[in-house]
């Protein structure tokens, strides 16, 4: 009996957990352009909007991926600059879970420098 109270105390404790899976992207604007429109998204379905970048400014933003499709995907990193819209694919996430904990990207006029932690 004291075996089972165990067992149910344990499944209990586990499915009350919570569980939630984060990403963190630090984006640093490293041109002498502003980056209008700056979205970060998950090819899951997750996305999340950081209007404008201005020139050595950073942000960093934290992104939920509990509530994405199992799946394996990538993300992806899109801006306008000086009226051209720039869209890089980077990194990879298997079964819904990043591999990664943190993205540190840093953005020049012409190249996009991630680097994974």
């Amino acid at each position: 009996m004291k075996t089972l109270v165990i067992f149910f105390s344990f499944i209990y404790l586990m499915l009350s957990c919570n569980n939630n899976v984060y990403i963190k992207f630090m984006i640093k604007n490293e041109s002498k352009f502003i980056l209008k429109s700056l979205i970060i998204k998950i090819s899951g379905g997750s996305e999340m909007l950081c209007k404008d970048l201005r020139p050595n400014e950073l942000v960093k933003l934290k992104l939920d991926m509990t509530g994405i499709p199992k799946i394996d995907g990538n993300y992806s990193i899109g801006y306008c600059i000086n009226d051209s819209n720039v869209v890089h694919h980077f990194g990879y996430y298997t079964n819904g879970y990043p591999l990664k904990k943190v993205y540190q990207i840093k953005i020049n006029f012409d190249t996009i420098l991630i680097k994974e932690n």
